[in-house]
């Protein structure tokens, strides 16, 4: 027969990469885009490792659909409108009867929020000196919709009015801006799905005959008929904290025993294995990656709350980034969740990193929180020297 044993022709190798010929460190995530998606977020925390961090909201409202809104037709008076908006998400976790302080604020905009501009999470507006609610009440785990009266400053904008178009309206109102007073307010980050069927504003009016109406409007929703959008901005005071003695250039923090995966624009952990891949590339040109996890113990000095996942994403000589194709593809298997029982994150980078070892270089992946733009938890992981790569590789064999 010409055929050999499958022996013969292949050798099979497990292999375990670790430092030094893995490099990892934290970074700032300073580029994260908060617009055009349906969550936004409002308040603050504060810890000695992470500093205080607040997030704000700003939103616009739209008509649900673009033939207009006539309070002027018969000198309609708006009595009340409410501003409903669904939470999704609280740090630090409320349970049963646990409840926290919130002094929120909402103030207009100087400015229109635009739905055809791209905001950040550095991203902000100017604020007017008028405002449409100021209270301070109670959360608990139960609250899943703030109903919030907004006052007369709000009211009189839309009385006797006339709004043709959505242009109208949103030239009229400029845009909110939901913010708590950290003075007056427990820490805590409340989680917004502008999404949700829940979300909207309400507003009540009398009619020439001396009953009730009411209309909606659409708030921070994009939809083809109504083009309304919102956005987040993220601030970071590290003044005081752990991390404010590894701040330095704002581009790495090294020389630090752990790895920092921060949200809300914070920290993201960058992995090099450009070396080894290099190495290994020369030694087995012929070789395929069968199976390749990257593993990525927790701290202990971590909190109790894990975020849900991680995505990783691949960096190019450029410096721009793409999902890895393991994120990509539906058959991988890519995990990236938290593993309670063996106390680390499981990525799986198989075809990542074939495409390293056939490229010859690595420039990078990167490591971020999924759900960065939505919730405030965050992470500690054991630092480079405990981040490993595991991998199953084979490699044709030359016929004797």
């Amino acid at each position: 027969s010409t055929l050999f044993p499958y022996t013969t022709l292949f050798r099979s190798v497990r292999d375990t990469i670790t430092s030094p010929d893995m490099a990892a460190y934290t970074v700032y995530d300073d580029s994260l885009r908060t617009s055009g998606y349906y969550t936004a977020m409002a308040g603050y925390y504060e810890d000695a490792t992470y500093g205080r961090v607040t997030a704000r909201s700003f939103v616009q409202l739209a008509l649900p659909n673009n033939s207009g809104l006539d309070f002027s037709r018969n000198h309609y008076i708006v009595d009340s409108a409410y501003l409903s908006i669904a939470v999704i998400d609280r740090y630090p976790a409320l349970s049963g009867s646990d409840s926290r302080t919130l002094h929120l604020r909402i103030t207009q905009t100087s400015d229109v929020v635009s739905p055809d501009s791209v905001y950040y999470a550095s991203s902000h507006l100017p604020l007017s000196t008028t405002v449409f609610f100021d209270s301070t009440f109670s959360v608990s785990a139960a609250d899943t919709v703030l109903r919030l009266p907004l006052g007369d400053s709000f009211r009189s904008l839309l009385s006797d009015h006339s709004f043709p178009s959505h242009a109208a309206l949103q030239e009229a109102v400029k845009g909110l801006c939901i913010e708590c007073v950290e003075a007056d307010s427990d820490p805590l980050m409340l989680t917004f799905d502008f999404g949700k069927s829940a979300s909207g504003m309400t507003l009540y009016y009398q009619d020439g005959d001396g009953g009730t109406q009411q209309e909606a409007l659409l708030a921070g929703y994009t939809s083809t008929q109504a083009p309304a959008t919102h956005f987040s901005q993220f601030r970071h005071v590290y003044s005081g904290s752990f991390l404010q003695l590894q701040q330095g250039t704002l581009d790495s923090i090294e020389g630090s025993s752990h790895l920092y995966l921060e949200p809300l624009s914070g920290m993201a952990v960058e992995i090099n294995i450009d070396s080894y891949v290099q190495r290994f590339h020369a030694q087995h040109p012929r070789a395929v990656i069968h199976y390749a996890e990257l593993l990525l113990p927790v701290s202990s000095d971590a909190d109790d709350a894990k975020p849900g996942r991680i995505v990783a994403y691949r960096r190019y000589a450029s410096g721009s980034t793409i999902f890895i194709n393991d994120y990509l593809s539906n058959n991988s298997g890519y995990d990236s969740y938290y593993d309670a029982g063996k106390g680390l994150y499981r990525i799986r980078i198989t075809q990542h990193l074939q495409g390293l070892m056939m490229t010859g270089a690595d420039h990078g992946t990167l490591l971020m929180l999924d759900g960065r733009r939505s919730s405030a938890c965050r992470t500690i992981l054991n630092g480079p020297q405990s981040a490993r790569s595991e991998e199953h590789t084979s490699e044709l064999q030359s016929r004797p």
